[in-house]
């Protein structure tokens, strides 16, 4: 094991990791400039964008730190600059580390155990990378037409595309969430503790409007740490 974590830990591994995550965050440099350009264009002032990007950068905290032990898990099977650049694309832990466990299993071991070799790692990686490749192709050729789409579903009506984009939010959430809640256990104890600390903090932050931006990271690690102790 130790030598496949030698060829994963590599520097040519870590050069390429460099390289794409480096096209991430010229990308995010890139939007958040041309945001900030046509902000004005929709009533909207720079410190309100500097205000958002501050708030922004609070709430990821929280999905942050609930993701580490995932990635600490990640690292010592796939190397630390595949782990590093997977999640630097893609962002969910739990969706690269099942599709390098199916990677494995399609070559006939178990992730980490007996007979992961160098050929069993390289399957992993390339399971990760098919994996995500449908959102990144989606992303590029379907996102410009999607608001083509929602404003023809709103006809125009700026309240009946707030309903919509609105209602398109709840449902997503929801539908991830669920799975969690229908099952009596931890998952749904966690779900609960975040849902009773958002609402708190966000009734809090009426009269502290700092906390809003502070609610979320708060709410997941709370829940967090709620589903680790029923354990």
């Amino acid at each position: 094991m130790e030598d496949i974590l030698k060829v994963a830990n590599s520097w040519p591994i870590w050069a390429a990791a460099f390289a794409l995550v480096s096209i991430v965050i010229i990308q995010s440099v890139l939007y958040i400039r041309l945001a900030f350009k046509n902000a004005p264009l929709v009533g909207v002032t720079k410190e309100q964008c500097k205000e958002s990007v501050r708030c922004g950068m609070i709430i990821s905290i929280g999905p942050t730190i609930a993701i580490f032990i995932v990635v600490v898990s990640m690292m010592v099977v796939v190397g630390a600059p595949i782990t590093w650049m997977r999640l630097s694309m893609i962002g969910s832990a739990s969706t690269e580390l099942t599709a390098c466990t199916l990677g494995a299993e399609a070559y006939g071991v178990e992730l980490g155990g007996a007979g992961y070799n160098l050929t069993a790692m390289a399957t992993a990686w390339w399971a990760m990378s098919v994996n995500g490749a449908g959102w990144l192709l989606i992303a590029a050729f379907l996102t410009p037409h999607l608001e083509t789409v929602r404003l023809r579903m709103g006809g125009g009506d700026a309240k009946w595309l707030g309903l919509i984009t609105s209602a398109a939010m709840l449902g997503l959430y929801s539908y991830l969430l669920s799975p969690y809640v229908v099952k009596v256990g931890k998952q749904a104890f966690a779900a609960l503790v975040g849902f009773v600390i958002m609402y708190i903090l966000l009734k809090v932050a009426k009269n502290r409007k700092w906390l809003k931006e502070w609610a979320l990271g708060f709410a997941i690690l709370g829940g967090t740490v709620a589903g680790i102790l029923l354990r």
